[in-house]
């Protein structure tokens, strides 16, 4: 059975891309760091182990968390690959300034195809 691996990716406005990228949520710029992340998910969980609360704002869904950097809500958004992608942030995020993909993965889910024996 093959096995597919996503992980938490991050991207957003410059330069908070950089503050993510070094984990930093301290300075002048850094500060200011807010993070969309979607709840209930392993990508929450996993942000809430790098970054410290007050820089994480809690969406209910991957949609509303695409719309983070549109509505103004934070400067990065968190997810998978898809996710945070540039194609995606355009077309679901309706964001439509400068953008970053932080080239690096924080964390890496196994995806596996699962089926029934009847399928």
């Amino acid at each position: 059975q093959p096995t597919f691996y996503d992980g938490l990716a991050f991207g957003g406005i410059p330069p908070y891309d950089e503050c993510v990228l070094n984990l930093n949520t301290l300075g002048d710029l850094c500060q200011d760091l807010s993070v969309c992340v979607e709840q209930n998910t392993t990508f929450y969980t996993n942000v809430y182990r790098l970054f410290p609360a007050r820089s994480i704002v809690d969406k209910r869904t991957n949609e509303e968390t695409e719309q983070g950097l549109s509505s103004g809500d934070c400067n990065i958004i968190a997810g998978g690959l898809a996710d945070v992608a540039t194609e995606t942030i355009r077309e679901i995020g309706r964001y439509e300034g400068p953008y970053n993909v932080v080239p690096r993965l924080f964390a890496k889910d196994p995806l596996t195809l699962v089926t029934r024996e009847d399928d």
